[in-house]
């Protein structure tokens, strides 16, 4: 390929960052505000924190921007935002206020805008400026830039690999991935340590030669890796049947409890089995056991195995399906449902590769799904259709609900997905009193970066932009129907693969404390009952005793 990237690979890249800050392409609403963290708050798909002036800046521009729904309430904040106030860390109207604006598509643009021309356009610009032509390069240098800063692990990859050239560009990238991963996994900072499972994804896409950065691809993550399909982005990257944007044999294998969270390919199931009648509630993106009923009964109509997983040959045929009900296979993709945004005109800006960046981003790793579905949180139903028989189309049934209950906290138990080559498992948990990373002290084993490689300060609060230690629950977006929480990175890294509390011991509802002895509620009753029978006795004996003493 030449050096030019595509739309789509731009927004791959924006999207593994997305993953790796927050758990999630674009989640513009992700909020971090652990005060052991020198950042302070942050807010956005990439962090911007309060310390570092990047909050103040995201917001002013917002602010600024017409038609902006939020923007006279946050307007009485940046004063206090300017000025690094930490007191805005508990300030819970000012959270409740940028969780409202998140949802705002004004400000969805503007934080596409901010970190494209912030950070993807200098990552890109050095990657034309190095000769370098693949996709993954590309995202190792972004990942880089928003992290720490810049690429601050340059002097040190230059002295094991020599300088990057365009001739020796994969091996220098897969060294500079070593370098990183070394440095970030035997760091003095145990919230910097956690975040070595960042450099996991990239050893795997280098280890399968995957350059070009073709989906799927998996995003390691602490607990289970997040499968990034084309289901994360805008149906515009994907002309023609709004359905079919995956090879069935490149699908993998949906299930409950298979991905890290909530995303795309899911909750493209989901929406078809709502379309096809097989799934009632919200459309949520997580896989659970609503989801496997309502997929257990699309199979039981079509004569396949009743597994309750979606692999490439249920895929096909749900699209078969789908198919089958349009008017046309090709419908038009920029309808509510799709939760997307079109790329917008490029912005005239310095440099061109900034606008293409910002655009891009924009354009791509912003939502997901292809049908119009209501995601609106219906109430639980898990009523199966009836069984018709065989058919291409299956025959519209009494839908399930998405999911069963919300668990919070954490990822529960699951298959951990270790760094390939052994990089460090997080910390169980994380240490406070964290100095500024990247632009904020990080930048480089030397402590100041490459001034060739510079870039704005990173947006991200703590030492990498996403490494801060639990947060209270309400700072975890956590979908109605869920059966886990989406816990971001921003939020609970270091925390994200066991439980969000340990040492607190939790007694069951059935049993009874009595006299200082636990015991089961049968136990108390008979006890209870025991002892009415016993004052009954005595009472009655005392009774009877007083009408004897009577008649004499």
């Amino acid at each position: 390929m030449t050096s030019a990237l595509t739309g789509l690979q731009i927004a791959t890249i924006d999207a593994i960052v997305s993953v790796f800050e927050s758990e999630g392409p674009g989640d513009y609403g992700a909020i971090a505000r652990d005060p052991r963290d020198a950042g302070g708050l942050s807010y956005g798909k990439h962090q911007a924190a309060l310390t570092k002036g990047t909050l103040h800046d995201l917001i002013a521009s917002y602010c600024g921007a017409d038609g902006a729904a939020c923007a006279a309430d946050l307007q009485t904040y940046l004063p206090r935002m300017k000025a690094g106030d930490r007191a805005l860390d508990g300030d819970q109207a000012l959270y409740d206020l940028l969780k409202r604006a998140s949802r705002d598509p004004v400000m969805q643009g503007i934080q596409d805008v901010f970190f494209g021309e912030r950070y993807m356009g200098p990552a890109l610009g050095l990657f034309s400026t190095l000769g370098f032509r693949h996709a993954l390069s590309a995202a190792v240098l972004y990942d880089s830039f928003i992290h720490s800063g810049g690429l601050n692990m340059r002097s040190r990859t230059e002295a094991r690999f020599g300088a990057p050239t365009p001739d020796n560009e994969e091996a220098w990238i897969a060294g500079y991935v070593a370098v990183r991963k070394e440095w970030l996994s035997t760091h003095a900072n145990p919230l910097l340590r956690a975040t070595a499972v960042r450099m996991a994804t990239f050893e795997r896409l280098v280890a399968v030669g995957n350059w070009d950065l073709a989906l799927p691809l998996d995003v390691v993550r602490p607990a289970r890796a997040y499968p990034l399909t084309p289901f994360d982005f805008g149906a515009h990257l994907f002309p023609g049947n709004p359905f079919r944007r995956l090879d069935p044999q490149k699908f993998g294998l949906a299930a409950p409890k298979s991905a890290s969270g909530p995303n795309g390919r899911d909750r493209f199931i989901q929406e078809a089995l709502a379309r096809l009648g097989y799934l009632k509630g919200a459309v949520d993106g997580v896989y659970g056991q609503g989801t496997a009923l309502a997929v257990k009964a699309f199979q039981k109509s079509i004569g396949l195995p009743q597994s309750g997983s979606v692999d490439g040959s249920v895929f096909s045929r749900m699209c078969d399906c789908l198919e089958d009900m349009a008017d046309t296979p090709d419908l038009d993709p920029a309808r509510a449902g799709d939760g997307l945004k079109r790329l917008p005109p490029e912005q005239p800006t310095p440099s061109s590769t900034t606008s293409a960046a910002g655009a891009a981003a924009a354009g791509g790793a912003a939502g997901v799904g292809a049908i119009a579905i209501s995601a609106g949180g219906a109430p639980e139903d898990t009523t199966v259709g009836p069984d018709p028989a065989a058919s291409s189309t299956p025959a519209a049934t009494e839908p399930v609900s998405a999911e069963e209950g919300a668990v919070s906290g954490g990822p529960v138990e699951g298959v951990v997905i270790a760094p390939s080559s052994g990089a460090q498992e997080p910390p169980a948990e994380a240490a406070p009193g964290i100095g500024p990373g990247g632009a904020q002290g990080e930048s480089s084993e030397a402590g100041a970066a490459d001034p060739s490689d510079a870039a704005p300060p990173a947006p991200s609060g703590s030492t990498d932009g996403s490494t801060a230690a639990w947060a209270p629950p309400t700072d975890v977006p956590v979908s109605s129907n869920a059966q886990e929480a989406a816990v971001p990175e921003s939020v609970a890294a270091p925390a994200s693969s066991g439980p969000a509390s340990v040492g607190v011991e939790v007694q069951s509802p059935s049993q009874i404390e009595i006299f200082g002895l636990t015991v089961s509620q049968g136990e108390a009753t008979a006890v209870a009952v025991g002892l009415l029978f016993v004052a009954a006795v005595v009472l009655f004996a005392i009774a009877r005793r007083t009408l004897a003493t009577g008649r004499r």
